[in-house]
C-alpha cells in the first residue's frame, strides 16, 4: 500500500486546511495518507520552530498562508528539501480578486474577527443548548428549523453544527407509542420548519447497540432491540406523512451533508 506523508501548515485555526485534506483523503482508498497539523505558523520565523522531521518526511506540504514573506520562506524551503508545496487557497483568491478588482488583506484569521456574525452564531449555540431534546417548547416560535425523530437520528449534533453556521435549530424527539408533543404540533401548524430524520433499522441497531455498551447497560434490551425498532421508525414515519413534513434519511449522511441538505429546505421555505 502507498503511504504518503502530509503536512498541513496554516497561519490560523488548520481547520481549513484540515477538512480540505481529509475530503481529498477520503477519495484514495488504496493509500495509506499520514497527516500532522502545525496551525498558527504566522511569520517566517514561526518556520523555524517546526520539528525537523516536516522537512525530512514530508511528501507533499499543503498550506493557507496569507503573509507574503511566511509563504516564500515556506516555499523556499519545500523546494530545497524536494516536497511538493499546495496553496490550497490561492486558486480561489485569484478568481475573487479578478472579480472584485481589489487584493485580498493578507491577514491571517481574518473569519475569525469578532463581528455580528460571531455573536450570531453564538446565539444559535446557546439556543441549541437551551432547546435540545424538547426543552424549552415556548421557545420554538424563534427557530429557524426544528429537527424531530426517533433516539439516536443525529438530532442534537446536527443541531449543534448548524448553530456554527448561525442557524437557530431545536430537536423534538419522538418517543415510542407516545403522542406527538404538544410543541411539535404547535410548531407545524405555526409554519416553523420542521424536519424529519429517519434512518435505517440495521444502522439504528448498530448505534443503539454501541450506546448502551459505552453506558455498560443491560437493563433496557427493547432500547436495541431490532423489532421494536422497526417498529418506532415506522410510527414515526406515518407521523412525518400525516404532517406532509420534509424527511432526511441520515443512513448514510454525515452530519455536514445533513446540515447541507437542511440548508437548502431553509432557502426553499424561505423563498417560498
Amino acid at each position: 500500500m502507498t503511504e504518503i506523508q502530509l503536512t498541513l501548515i496554516s497561519d490560523s485555526t488548520g481547520e481549513t486546511v484540515n477538512l480540505a485534506a481529509q475530503a481529498a483523503a477520503s477519495q484514495f482508498k488504496g493509500c495509506r495518507l499520514e497527516m500532522e497539523i502545525y496551525s498558527f505558523i504566522g511569520r517566517p520565523s514561526d518556520l523555524e520552530n517546526l520539528p525537523a522531521e516536516v522537512w525530512e518526511k514530508s511528501d507533499i506540504v499543503v498550506f493557507t498562508l496569507v503573509r507574503n514573506d511566511t509563504r516564500s520562506a515556506l516555499l523556499e524551503r519545500c523546494k530545497r528539501h524536494g516536497i511538493q508545496a499546495v496553496a490550497l487557497l490561492d486558486p480561489l483568491l485569484t478568481v475573487l480578486s479578478g472579480h472584485i478588482g481589489c487584493q485580498p488583506s493578507s491577514r491571517p484569521g481574518e473569519q475569525y474577527i469578532v463581528s455580528a456574525d460571531y455573536f450570531s452564531k453564538l446565539s444559535a449555540l446557546d439556543f441549541a443548548m437551551q432547546n435540545d431534546d424538547g426543552q424549552s417548547p415556548d421557545r420554538l416560535r424563534n427557530a429557524d428549523v426544528v429537527l424531530t425523530g426517533v433516539s439516536r437520528t443525529s438530532k442534537t449534533p446536527t443541531c449543534i453544527y448548524l448553530a456554527y453556521q448561525g442557524i437557530k435549530a431545536a430537536n423534538i424527539p419522538l418517543i415510542y407509542k407516545s403522542p406527538a408533543p404538544s410543541s411539535l404540533i404547535e410548531a407545524i401548524e405555526a409554519g416553523r420548519l420542521v424536519i424529519g430524520l429517519t434512518v435505517s433499522a440495521t444502522r439504528l441497531v448498530q448505534v443503539r447497540t454501541q450506546r448502551l455498551q459505552s453506558l455498560e447497560r443491560e437493563d433496557v434490551e427493547t432500547y436495541a432491540d431490532r423489532q421494536r425498532i422497526e417498529d418506532e421508525i415506522v410510527e414515526a414515519r406515518l407521523l412525518f406523512a400525516r404532517y406532509d413534513l420534509p424527511v432526511i434519511d441520515v443512513t448514510r449522511r454525515s452530519i455536514e451533508e445533513t446540515a447541507a441538505s437542511i440548508r437548502n429546505l431553509i432557502r426553499l421555505k424561505a423563498s417560498a
